[in-house]
């Protein structure tokens, strides 16, 4: 913590005992009247998702302060202080160098306000920017509901499983989507990730490298993120894809995705994801909204990627709930 001031360092604070656990940048919720911070989140290479409260890092009067030096708290600890982990990962407390760590988180979570007061939701996803790997773990996407207490963080095994279209979470609990994953037809699970722009209905053909490497954004009642998996061959660059679910559940939404069809020229209403026609890492996506030049409403998700292509997938904004969550505006006179 620095002075804006003068620059002085004020507080130093130690996150873990593991070496090489580099840290995504900050997220920070605050208090959009009094302007203090109410909690800082991030990730971390062994695949936390740290919480970390305001009054631990700022106000002395707390009754677990953070004084220059500590470290945060990965365990209840008996009880006797708050666990600054939301989410702990089950290999955390064994995964150590020089082995790498299974599930890396590198890109800076996203919060979004919830449907009622103190609700917050937080968004990450895991893997690293590395090579094709024949036995890479599975990664995935997180969509976490703030715990209010401090007690226990979540684990895997917590978490609704949103990977299928028969996945179900109508009740909006903490879910996450399990990435490299392809349809079974014969478990009635319908495939929902389909190639952009052409119209013969292809499905995109997924393995375990899929893995996320950008912030995710939320607007509209939908996180949208993309992901990135390696090819099997030098130099090869590799496929990028675009996914859009439910802010709260998980689940896809039908007729959000525009101008997709199958091989007969019929829209294709169910999808989930639609890999990019642009190789390369994609970049976060940023969602639009406006109009034609007709007056027609129109909304687009647009990305770009490390091989310099961009790419726009076509979305209805028809379908974007009432609440939304402002990104960016213009004032036109």
């Amino acid at each position: 913590m620095i002075d804006l001031a003068d620059g002085t360092i004020l507080k130093q604070l130690k996150v873990s005992d593991k070496v090489g656990n580099a840290l995504t940048d900050l997220a920070v919720l605050r208090n959009a009247t009094t302007g203090e911070i109410e909690k800082v989140y991030f990730g971390d290479y062994y695949g936390a998702l740290w919480r970390v409260l305001g009054d631990r890092i700022g106000r002395t009067d707390a009754s677990a302060p953070l004084a220059d030096g500590d470290t945060l708290s990965d365990t209840t600890s008996g009880g006797t202080l708050p666990c600054d982990l939301l989410y702990k990962p089950t290999d955390y407390a064994t995964t150590s160098v020089p082995d790498d760590p299974d599930y890396p988180v590198v890109a800076q979570p996203r919060i979004a306000k919830g449907v009622s007061n103190n609700e917050y939701w937080v968004y990450f996803g895991s893997g690293d920017y590395d090579e094709y790997d024949a036995s890479y773990p599975y990664q995935s996407f997180f969509g976490l509901k703030d715990k209010l207490s401090t007690a226990v963080p979540y684990e895997f095994s917590d978490l609704t499983n949103m990977t299928f279209s028969t996945g179900s979470n109508s009740a909006g609990d903490s879910w996450y989507i399990q990435l490299g994953q392809n349809a079974d037809s014969s478990l009635g699970q319908a495939n929902i990730d389909f190639i952009n722009n052409t119209s013969t209905g292809a499905t995109t053909a997924k393995n375990r490298n899929e893995r996320v490497m950008k912030r995710a954004e939320v607007y509209g009642g939908f996180v949208f993120f993309t992901t990135y998996e390696p090819l099997d061959t030098p130099c090869g660059g590799g496929k990028s894809r675009f996914y859009a679910v439910d802010y709260r559940s998980g689940a896809f939404q039908s007729n959000l995705f525009l101008n997709l069809e199958d091989s007969s020229g019929n829209s294709l209403n169910d999808v989930r994801s639609v890999e990019l026609e642009t190789g390369g890492v994609p970049s976060q996506p940023m969602i639009m909204e406006g109009q034609s030049g007709s007056g027609t409403a129109v909304a687009s998700g647009v990305t770009t990627s490390s091989s310099g292509g961009i790419e726009k997938v076509e979305l209805n904004p028809q379908a974007f709930s009432t609440a939304l969550d402002i990104l960016l505006w213009r004032e036109k006179r």
